[in-house]
């Protein structure tokens, strides 16, 4: 008989939790505990190091255009696992669960209150020829400069999608001291100083292991380039000086830089969590040293301290003095650790965590795909980036929503009182959910809405980006997609391959009333040249919404559905849609600012499936808004896309 371990008896709690949810919807919300408590608090939960200093290494200036362009880039065949060997049987018995539960029609997605997410400007960007995973991160600036990076390079666009930079790793450090891979790189942009900072790993070994930091020099790193500094990814002394640093997180307070991450020993095995905390004034500069301090012994009560991720502020007035991190524990529980450090490097801080009960979570299975047997790698559950807005901390992560299947969380948890709302969100049967970014969507302190981007996959999609708005009671917008796969993702040919790690997203704080979102995920594609199948590609989207003539209203027919091909269209264009009851309909099509671009039709349809076909005549190429409703209400809002 197998030994039923702590961990078969939380999968065997979070399956029974969720299959009730979601046994007659495939897409749902839901709040399952909003009176958490503190079980568990430390005063000094972490050791600091003394003051440190690490010199200026130099600048990246982009004036060597005239050099080689080497494109160096080291990938490993093999795809290493990112996750514990007890997290590897949780997912290995949940993979072959959910397989057996695999479900072949397409869910049903009720419309709601919630705001449903438009796309405005979006383009291909970043492209993975040299390995797996993407790790996307991105961010925007207020004048619309957009810094992408993946693990191959980092680029720069404006917001119309003309490229302005690119170069793979190696070639943009132009530094014959980094001599092993570069990866899992981060971008934040900096509000208050109009600056982008931007994080990568140099090298998997204690000897190679470097922190490659980056401050730009104004807000348009196109014309004058960054500082460029680098601290030991082996900090430590012994007897933890074998160690190499993996999975960053970044983020920002009024003063200061903190920079999250694991070690590793030389054979894989986890050493701790450490926290780098810089002082941001040296790095934008560009001092000849950068100020900073080493927090590491995390306090590992009740659970490991692991994935620690800093939570920065959502509306661009940062979070002073020190910052709080939040983590839980990667191969799943029932507890959240807040972090909070207490002050800047002068003040002398302290570390302090709270431990604070919510609903179990715990890995899911791994996910298939259209066109292979080979399934993408979910990973683990822990949590993937995090805000604070009005005391609240909004973070998100990915975990099993029922039968093995990938779901996305979503808490928010009051700091003060460590009382937590959670969330829920998945398509169990039919579609995994995974690597979730969330960001604020409000100009109100008061106003907890956000938008959420994500990656999906299921045995009838190739894999593709999308997002979804949660509002500020909670309920989930329809998930809009933002780019459809285009191909399955197996680069390396290895099962599972390796999907995510992290999906990138940013608030451009200027312009709108609600602000604008942008987005870069990964979907599956194939490169001409240099020729590259099964990989990932990048796309890059602007989010936004309309609360106007294009606000998606309760839909009460539960029997509806509609469907729009060719989309693109270039020329003419088909809708089918199912009618239970008859009745007038109007068919509008409006530009993305709602305004009346043509009635296409007002009248009575048969019940059933109705076909009705348009030509686009002289419409621009641009992205409209096609609306579906009768005399009480919009049945469907459809994005399509018309090219010339």
């Amino acid at each position: 008989m197998k030994k039923i371990t702590k961990n078969t008896f939380l999968v065997s709690i979070t399956l029974m939790l969720f299959i009730g949810l979601l046994t007659n919807a495939q897409s749902q919300s839901g709040i399952f505990n909003s009176n958490s408590s503190e079980i568990h608090f430390e005063e000094n939960a972490a050791r600091k190091s003394p003051i440190l200093t690490a010199p200026l290494i130099g600048q990246i200036d982009h004036k060597n255009s005239g050099n080689p362009k080497w494109a160096f880039k080291i990938r490993s065949l093999n795809s290493r696992k990112h996750y514990d060997a007890e997290t590897e049987e949780i997912k290995a018995v949940k993979t072959a669960e959910k397989l057996r539960h695999e479900k072949y029609e397409m869910p049903f997605e009720r419309n709601t209150s919630a705001v449903t997410p438009l796309i405005g400007n979006s383009f291909e960007a970043n492209w993975m020829i040299n390995g797996t995973p993407s790790d996307n991160a991105m961010a925007i600036s207020n004048g619309g400069i957009i810094v992408t990076a993946n693990n191959d390079g980092v680029a720069y666009y404006n917001t119309s999608g003309s490229l302005l930079y690119f170069d793979f790793w190696d070639d943009f450090f132009n530094d014959p001291a980094l001599t092993s891979s570069i990866f899992d790189p981060r971008v934040y942009y900096d509000f208050v100083q109009d600056r982008f900072i931007l994080v990568a790993l140099h090298g998997n070994t204690a000897a190679t292991s470097k922190l490659l930091i980056c401050f730009s020099k104004s807000n348009n790193p196109t014309t004058v380039g960054w500082w460029y500094y680098n601290l030991p990814g082996n900090p430590l002394a012994a007897p933890n000086n074998n160690c190499w640093f993996d999975f960053p997180n970044i983020g920002i307070s009024n003063q200061e830089l903190f920079i999250s991450g694991n070690l590793f020993n030389t054979g894989g095995a986890f050493n701790q969590a450490v926290v780098y905390q810089i002082v941001k004034s040296n790095g934008y500069n560009g001092a000849p040293i950068l100020t900073n301090q080493i927090w590491s012994v995390l306090s590992n009560t009740p659970f490991t301290a692991f994935g620690l991720v800093p939570v920065s502020s959502a509306m661009g007035t940062n979070f002073s003095p020190g910052i709080y991190l939040i983590s839980n524990k990667s191969g799943g529980d029932n507890r959240i650790r807040k972090w909070r450090i207490s002050g800047s490097i002068i003040s002398n801080p302290v570390m302090t965590v709270s431990t604070i009960t919510a609903s179990p979570y715990s890995p899911a299975g791994d996910a298939s795909q259209l066109g292979t047997t080979a399934l993408l790698d979910n990973g683990d559950c822990r949590i993937q980036n995090a805000f604070i807005l009005d005391d609240k901390i909004h973070y998100v992560f990915h975990g099993d929503v029922g039968l093995g299947w990938n779901g996305i969380y979503y808490h928010r948890l009051d700091a003060v009182t460590n009382a937590i709302q959670q969330f829920a969100l998945g398509q169990a049967g039919t579609f995994d959910l995974a690597y979730p970014a969330v960001v604020a969507y409000t100009n109100s302190v008061n106003d907890k809405s956000v938008m959420i981007a994500l990656l999906r996959s299921g045995s009838t999609i190739f894999p593709e980006v999308r997002v979804v708005n949660c509002d500020d009671i909670g309920t989930f917008s329809t998930m809009t997609l933002v780019k459809q796969g285009e191909t399955f993702a197996n680069l390396l040919a290895t099962n599972p391959s390796r999907w995510g790690d992290y999906t990138g997203i940013s608030r451009r704080h200027a312009g709108a009333t609600q602000g604008r979102i942008w987005l870069a995920g990964s979907y599956g594609a194939n490169i001409t040249f240099p020729l590259t199948v099964n990989t990932w590609k990048t796309w890059i989207a602007e989010v936004f919404s309309n609360p106007g003539p294009v606000a998606i209203e309760e839909n009460n027919n539960t029997e509806t559905s509609l469907s729009i091909f060719p989309n693109p269209v270039y020329d003419m264009f088909t809708l089918e849609f199912m009618l239970d009851q008859r009745e007038e309909i109007s068919i509008v099509l409006s530009d993305l600012n709602g305004r009346t671009i043509k009635l296409f039709y007002k009248d009575t349809p048969k019940t059933g499936l109705n076909r009705i076909s348009f030509h686009k005549g002289d419409l621009p190429a641009a992205t409209y808004l096609l609306t579906v409703k009768n005399n009480k209400e919009i049945l469907w809002n459809e994005k399509i896309v018309v090219v010339n």
